[in-house]
C-alpha cells in the first residue's frame, strides 16, 4: 500500500454510521428490490388561467373551468386529448372518492366538483361508485370503498390538524403509467 492512509474520526464514524442507519430505517436505499437504481421522482405543476373563467361577479364560468381542467389533466399526462389522461387517472372498475371541500371562506366550486365527476364517468366507471363530499365522507359507502381518490381540497392550515387535506388509505393500484 503506498503512503496515505485516510482515517475516520468519531465524529465523522458516528455521524456517519447514524446517517446509514437512519437510511436504512425509513427504507431510502436508493436501490429498488431488484437492486436496481429507481427513475428519478419527479413533480409536474400545471397552470391553466382563462380571464373569462369567472364572470364580473366572481361567479365561475362552468363551461370554461371544465375545458380548463380537461387542459390542466391533458397537460400533467403529456397527451393531446384529455380522455385518454382521465382513463389513466381511473379504471372502468374504480370506485372513486372526489375529496371536496365545503368551508364557507374557500369553497371547491360545484362547478369544479362535477365537471369532475363528469370526466370520472366518461371514463367509464359506473355513477354510482362515484361520491362527491367532504364532512362525513368517513360514513359514506363510496367513500369507504373506493379504490380511487381525487382530492380538490385547496391547500390551506387547518386549525385542529395543522394542515386540511385528505388522507385515505387505499387498495395498491397501478393506474397512472
Amino acid at each position: 500500500m503506498s503512503g496515505t492512509r485516510k482515517t475516520f474520526n468519531r465524529r465523522q464514524f458516528v455521524t456517519t454510521t447514524t446517517g446509514a442507519a437512519a437510511a436504512g430505517a425509513l427504507g431510502l436505499s436508493g436501490r429498488d428490490g431488484d437492486g436496481a437504481q429507481p427513475p428519478p421522482r419527479t413533480s409536474r405543476v400545471v397552470l391553466i388561467r382563462r380571464e373569462d373563467a369567472v364572470d364580473a361577479e366572481g361567479a365561475p364560468n362552468e363551461s370554461v373551468l371544465h375545458l380548463m381542467l380537461n387542459q390542466a389533466v391533458a397537460s400533467l399526462f403529456e397527451v393531446e386529448e384529455a380522455d385518454s389522461a382521465w382513463r389513466r387517472l381511473v379504471a372502468t372498475d374504480d370506485v372513486v372518492g372526489i375529496k371536496s371541500n365545503e368551508w364557507s371562506r374557500l369553497p371547491t366550486p360545484a362547478a369544479l366538483e362535477e365537471a369532475i365527476r363528469a370526466e370520472v364517468v366518461a371514463a367509464g366507471v359506473d355513477p354510482a361508485k362515484v361520491a362527491v363530499g367532504d364532512r362525513g365522507v368517513r360514513n359514506d359507502e363510496v367513500f369507504s370503498l373506493a379504490t380511487a381518490m381525487i382530492n380538490i381540497r385547496p391547500m390551506r392550515t387547518h386549525a385542529w390538524s395543522g394542515l386540511g387535506t385528505l388522507h385515505a388509505t387505499l387498495p395498491q393500484r397501478n393506474h397512472v403509467q
